[in-house]
């Protein structure tokens, strides 16, 4: 609901269980309502209750290393385009490669880890997770390669989980 945080809304109906809002500039959005039992959302989320790696960062230094390592891939009609990340003692490595370009930022965090791995997302995804929050330091959980991460910051309510490329 974030999308309509700033937007008026004009008129709100709800029939054949579908809830309708008509909005300004001409914006309308529906939701259906679903039957049976709502799956246990909650249940992802407690896997980080101990993560393998936790990270705390700056969301605003993080997302602007995120775009500017992003313009390896300027040129590129790639749809899925991977960023490396790799852990060291208070840094958080940032490697993105495409055919002879490379590029590459250490950034400063705090960093907690119980184990090393190095993992590879969507650049895309990861820029739009962290994008959606509001707050200055965000938290990230790690757990292994081959499972999602956790975004969430301990001001806002919101957490987001974004699942890791397999590159081949």
């Amino acid at each position: 609901m974030k999308i309509l945080k700033d937007t008026k809304i004009s008129k709100i109906s709800f029939k054949d269980g579908k809830l309708y809002l008509n909005a300004d500039d001409n914006n309308f959005f529906f939701s259906v309502a679903l039957e049976g039992a709502f799956p246990n959302y909650k249940k992802p989320f407690t896997l980080f209750e101990d993560p393998t790696i936790n990270l705390k960062i700056s969301r605003d230094e993080l997302l602007k290393a995120l775009k500017e390592i992003s313009a390896i891939y300027a040129n590129t009609k790639l749809e899925a385009k991977p960023i490396f990340l790799e852990f060291q003692d208070n840094e958080l490595i940032l490697k993105a490669k495409y055919e002879n370009e490379e590029g590459k930022i250490v950034l400063p965090c705090k960093v907690e880890k119980k184990d090393d791995f190095s993992i590879t997302f969507n650049l895309t995804f990861l820029i739009d997770a962290i994008s959606s929050f509001d707050r200055h330091e965000i938290e990230i959980k790690f757990l292994d390669e081959d499972k999602p991460l956790l975004v969430e910051s301990s001001l806002e309510n919101l957490k987001t989980l974004v699942m890791p490329m397999k590159i081949s």
